[in-house]
């Protein structure tokens, strides 16, 4: 087969450009219309741990966790062309490494034209690792550095999102709202180091109660709350709260002493109980308030009449 020059002059230049986003750290791929990868850099590479034959025309869903992927679809959805420096957004989400692991990155989506088909080019930052090195205070603003959950303004930042496409794709969410009970009581006898072993310990097991994609944050001192996406019915809900009553039975050790711990759970359901976050906060506060009232330790679905009964106790 003869090679001509302008083909010579083509793949030197493909071969220039490949040594070009291979000299950068940040992760960078090419994705098919289909959300399959096409190119990647070695940037990339190194960043998840994958090889090229491991990682080449998979869905972009293996690298992130179905939470995480379904906040990334939404942005795929809203990527413009031809780019737009001053609207392009930048999303921040935990990826998945190929061991498992997870990396906390800074995402910048680039929709393109490629032969008449629309492809996205990715740009994906490891800030988690400048995290580490600088103690970025993004990271600060958006965690609690305790329980290292999400606190409030992240919880409040991914509700929004969630809603936009529960609204969208009409399904069901869920806002959990927890407060351990007595935990004045706690700290007075145990002191503050055992308070806060017993939060971490606590945040563990809210953790291993829910979904792969559900949101668990610390909102307050001894106060949590769980975003659950895309429920079938508020039995899912239920699950998830009687795995959290369940999970109390087991004490935990402080000092050779062991608390066992007790928490009043509330629960409100989107669109029943509100259509924005700022109502299902509190229709699930206030059904939080009404198990604490009724006994402690257990669960309740907001509905209408607890306000009045609230009111009056």
């Amino acid at each position: 087969m003869t090679i001509t020059k302008e083909n010579k002059y083509l793949n030197r230049n493909n071969h220039f450009l490949q040594e070009i986003i291979n000299s950068i750290d940040d992760g960078i791929i090419l994705l098919n219309p289909d959300f399959t990868i096409d190119i990647m850099n070695l940037g990339f590479i190194n960043m998840f741990g994958y090889t090229q034959d491991q990682i080449f025309n998979k869905s972009i869903e293996i690298l992130f966790n179905p939470g995480e992927y379904k906040i990334l679809q939404s942005y795929f959805e809203k990527a413009e062309y031809p780019l737009q420096i001053a609207t392009r957004k930048k999303i921040e989400l935990y990826g998945l490494k190929q061991d498992k692991t997870t990396i906390y990155l800074e995402i910048c989506i680039n929709k393109i034209i490629d032969n008449k088909i629309y492809k996205y080019i990715i740009i994906m930052e490891d800030i988690g690792r400048s995290i580490n090195s600088t103690d970025d205070l993004k990271y600060l603003a958006y965690y609690d550095q305790l329980t290292k959950l999400p606190n409030r303004t992240l919880f409040l930042d991914r509700a929004e999102v969630a809603l936009r496409i529960a609204r969208r794709e009409k399904y069901k969410l869920a806002v959990i709202y927890i407060d351990i009970d007595d935990f004045k009581i706690i700290n007075d006898t145990m002191g503050h180091n055992g308070g806060d072993i017993i939060l971490k310990e606590i945040s563990l097991r809210f953790k291993d109660s829910v979904r792969d994609s559900d949101t668990v944050c610390r909102v307050g001192g001894d106060e949590f709350t769980i975003l659950m996406l895309n429920i079938d019915s508020i039995m899912d809900a239920a699950i998830v709260a009687k795995r959290i009553l369940q999970s109390n039975k087991l004490p935990i050790k402080i000092n050779d002493q062991y608390v066992e711990i007790k928490t009043s759970i509330g629960v409100s359901i989107f669109p029943k109980d509100g259509k924005n976050i700022d109502i299902l906060l509190e229709k699930a506060d206030a059904a939080m308030y009404y198990a604490k009232e009724n006994g402690k330790n257990l669960f309740e679905f907001y509905n209408s009449n607890m306000n009045d009964q609230l009111s009056t106790s």
